[in-house]
């Protein structure tokens, strides 16, 4: 997390860490994160953990997951390149947004956090967004980088 610059914000985001269960559970595998300031940009991944009883078949596995158990991690910059879902924050709404995925309880509760704070593919801003996240993704990974690829983009 040193990455992210502002240590209020930075702090702010690290309680996603130690988030356990439901919240968690509701959110999808991989949200990218535009959080915007008068200093500039800064973007970070915030990852679904899943956890599993075991890994013992490459099938059925819903009876083995402990979804009570999943966890998040908050990485700055990009993990990954299908994203999930796009959240544009401003940092002085940092502490709200993380209240918001704190008090998730029900997919409801979801979308009214994409409401405040996603941009979903039928968002009127959302090709403008995208470039964005895209441009970014470029700058952050000159060689690797190549077009973000939305065929898991959520829109729920």
């Amino acid at each position: 997390m040193a990455a992210i610059s502002n240590p209020q914000l930075r702090a702010e985001l690290d309680e996603l860490n130690h988030l356990v269960g439901t919240p968690a559970t509701i959110l999808p595998e991989v949200s990218f994160i535009r959080i915007q300031s008068v200093d500039g940009d800064q973007y970070a991944t915030l990852i679904h953990n899943s956890a599993q009883l075991n890994i013992t078949s490459r099938f059925g596995d819903r009876k083995e997951r402990a979804p009570e158990e999943d966890t998040l991690s908050v990485v700055p910059g990009f993990i990954g390149s299908y994203p999930n879902v796009f959240f544009l924050v401003q940092d002085s709404e940092a502490a709200a947004f993380v209240d918001a995925i704190t008090a998730l309880r029900s997919e409801d509760d979801y979308a009214r956090l994409l409401d405040v704070y996603g941009i979903r593919r039928t968002h009127p801003e959302f090709w403008t967004v995208s470039d964005t996240f895209n441009s970014a993704y470029r700058q952050a990974y000159l060689l690797e980088s190549g077009v973000l690829d939305y065929n898991r983009l959520e829109n729920r």
